[in-house]
Formats: structure tokens, sequence, C-alpha cells
């Protein structure tokens, strides 16, 4: 962080970081999400496949 660039607000890289922080965490959820519907494999998936449905539409957005 300390190589910015001046043309760009301070604000600018709070932002940034903000998003990595949520794009990490959504990792993590997709991990976790992974792990569960691997315990879960026996029994009906329709409520994970939508959690995981969320969690794709919700990363699109950070892209």
């Amino acid at each position: 962080m300390a190589d910015q660039p001046t043309n760009l607000p301070a604000g600018f890289y709070i932002i940034i970081s903000n998003l990595t922080e949520v794009q990490c965490a959504f990792k993590r959820s997709k991990k976790n999400l992974k792990a569960l519907n691997c315990a879960m494999s026996p029994y009906p998936l329709e409520k994970y496949a939508a959690m995981n449905a969320n969690l794709k539409a919700s990363e699109a957005c950070l892209r």
C-alpha cells in the first residue's frame, strides 16, 4: 500500500481492500459449502444448491 499512485483518492484503496476481504470470505464460504455438500451427499441437496447459486451470484458481483 505504501507505493500507491498519488492520482487516486485514499478512499479508493479502502474500497479495494474491503472488496478483497469480501472475496476471501466468499472463497471460505464456498469451501465450507463444498464440505457441507460432501457431508450431506446421501441426502437431497436442493437447499444447498440454492445457497451455492446465491454464492455464485454474489461472487459474480465482485468480478
